[in-house]
């Protein structure tokens, strides 16, 4: 059995990807960390 993903579901992967590394995702996950929540909540906004 063989799983593929469709176009849309592979699109929305892009998306995501550009979305969340526009974001600096990993740079707000490390100021969470260092007890900064703003750009964690900059994020989710």
């Amino acid at each position: 059995m063989r799983f593929l993903l469709d176009q849309a579901q592979s699109e929305f992967g892009r998306t995501l990807d550009r979305m969340l590394g526009a974001a600096d995702t990993p740079g707000a996950a490390r100021a969470w960390a260092r007890g900064d929540h703003a750009p964690g909540r900059a994020l989710w906004g």
